[in-house]
């Protein structure tokens, strides 16, 4: 595979996006972290009051505790975007065979995170910045892959 200038380019986005998801993980990481102090705060304060909790609460607890879980999925699945954004940008500088196909993944779990960000955060800079470098990193697979490229034109012998 040959590198080109929109590659190297590619390579390093892909290398800020890495940054920008590493530290979305430990925001998310975060968040789940948050939820299960507040669980574990309301639970201690049910037990001084020797409160006990109604069915309302009990399935608020429970909903807390899935919407954590989630949160830490959602967050190895960015921890994990970041490290195949970084090896892939790698690749891509070598001039790796595997290197365009390992970003098709990086795109396809780019698109699934930045439309959770979307979805709960809003349109943003960072969210124009990040949706910006997974198109040009598809039009980067299109150049590399031959998927953009003109058709040859045959030329033909005037007789």
């Amino acid at each position: 595979m040959k590198t080109s200038g929109l590659t190297i380019t590619v390579g390093v986005l892909l290398c800020f996006y890495c940054l920008g998801n590493f530290f979305g993980g430990i925001g998310t990481w975060s968040k789940a972290g948050m939820l299960g102090g507040m669980m574990s705060m309301n639970q201690s304060l049910n037990q001084m009051t020797k409160h006990s909790p109604s069915a309302a609460e009990r399935k608020d607890v429970q909903s807390a505790k899935s919407t954590q879980i989630m949160y830490y999925g959602l967050a190895l699945l960015i921890f994990a975007l970041a490290i195949l954004s970084l090896i892939t940008a790698i690749g891509l500088f070598g001039g790796q065979e595997w290197a365009p196909k390992a970003l098709i993944v990086v795109i396809a779990l780019g698109a699934i995170v930045e439309l959770q960000d979307l979805i709960e955060d809003g349109f943003g800079f960072l969210s124009i910045l990040w949706i910006g470098t997974l198109v040009l990193a598809a039009v980067a697979v299109g150049q590399i892959m031959n998927l953009t490229d003109e058709p040859e034109l045959v030329q033909v012998e005037d007789r």
